[in-house]
């Protein structure tokens, strides 16, 4: 065998190795929502990976989606996450209009739920406190709906 074969068959399996640590250190973050109030709308989810624009705006999260409602259960699923610190917030979005609705007050009059089901006094709970840690595999979440 020439050296040039052997460099390119130890290139060719270092690239395999690595391509195949990287899978193992991605995982899922699924988020179980069991306890919305009716079946109206869908359910918003983002998932943050730093504190800023931290809990609502949704071009600085690292991942939004957006999943129907059945019976009264929905779940995101955020496949392809790298271990590391991260925090999630949803919104049962019953009117669908993209935003946490709230009655004159200021008080959220949609569901509405927070990693480590963390709730706010005046305003919402910090990054830091929803933050978790992801290790990687698969992560599962039932967090608490407050309405």
């Amino acid at each position: 065998m020439s050296r040039r074969w052997f460099t390119t068959i130890v290139m060719i399996i270092a690239l395999l190795v690595a391509g195949a640590s990287r899978a193992e250190a991605s995982g899922h973050v699924v988020v179980a929502i069991e306890d919305l109030r009716n079946a109206r709308g869908v359910v918003r989810c983002l998932l943050f990976d730093r504190a800023d624009g931290w809990p609502d705006v949704h071009t600085k999260a690292l991942r939004v989606m957006t999943v129907p409602i059945d019976g009264k259960r929905a779940t995101c699923d955020f496949g392809n996450i790298a271990p590391g610190a991260y925090a999630f917030v949803y919104l049962h979005d019953e009117n669908e209009n993209k935003k946490l609705d709230k009655n004159i007050l200021g008080v959220p009059i949609e569901g509405y739920g927070i990693s480590n089901d963390v709730r706010g006094t005046v305003s919402a709970p910090s990054f830091q406190s929803a933050r978790f840690r992801f290790e990687g595999g698969t992560q599962r979440f039932r967090p608490k709906t407050t309405y």
